[in-house]
């Protein structure tokens, strides 16, 4: 019987399941403990006192300690009493600690959906600023395509207009040589004609009289 209490609370070392926590204590509660079981139970504290945190396991290491408490003498039964106060206040003191850890857990677990949703928010605003900026730049590149455009059409009105006054200037000096050649022939043929008005009398004189000399001689 001590060499099944022994390897039954050995059985505890390396196990994290809690069914099997409850099943290796239901097993203990079952056997016909004695003295010498008994004192190995209490000896082999350090095996099992990481699932005294349970309920289901402290009922059964309780139904052990009332078994113990039948059949001990004085002097066992003061160390079964002692060894009852000792898992009473590890359970105590193990299940406040396992209950501040859950808490501790979930209250991260709460931070870090915090701070997801947080760092979700933060991309979705970014993602949604970058497009602002982006239809910002396209806006811009399309009112500095606009501007160009219309820079490129003043500058080429521009030249227009300086063309046509071009031809116009060309077209009025035309004109101008050409009123100036008409007032250039005018004027030849004004002086043309008052030279021939201005013709000395005398001299129109001899050439009649010279013309009769020659009838005269013919005659």
């Amino acid at each position: 019987m001590e060499a099944l209490v022994e390897k039954l609370c050995n059985r505890f070392t390396g196990v994290s399941d809690v069914k099997q926590w409850e099943y290796i204590s239901y097993c203990l509660s079952q056997l016909a403990f004695t003295e010498k079981s008994m004192r190995k139970l209490i000896e082999s504290f350090k095996a099992y006192e990481h699932v005294l945190c349970e309920d289901t396991v402290m009922d059964n290491f309780r139904n052990i300690v009332n078994k113990g408490k039948k059949f001990a003498k004085p002097e066992l039964k003061s160390n079964i009493e002692e060894f009852e106060e000792k898992i009473n206040k590890f359970h105590n003191e193990r299940k406040e600690q396992v209950l501040t850890e859950k808490n501790a857990q979930a209250h991260q677990q709460k931070v870090d959906s915090l701070e997801n949703f947080m760092g979700t928010k933060k991309e979705v605003g970014e993602s949604s600023e970058s497009e602002i900026t982006q239809d910002e730049e396209t806006d811009d590149s399309l009112d500095n395509t606009k501007t160009r455009r219309s820079k490129s059409n003043a500058i080429k009105s521009r030249r227009r207009s300086d063309t046509s006054g071009e031809v116009t200037e060309l077209e009025l000096d035309e004109d101008e040589v050409q009123s100036s050649l008409k007032g250039a022939s005018k004027s030849k043929m004004k002086k043309s004609s008052k030279n021939s008005q201005n013709v000395d009398p005398n001299t129109s004189s001899r050439r009649s009289t010279r013309s009769k000399a020659k009838v005269k001689r013919e005659v």
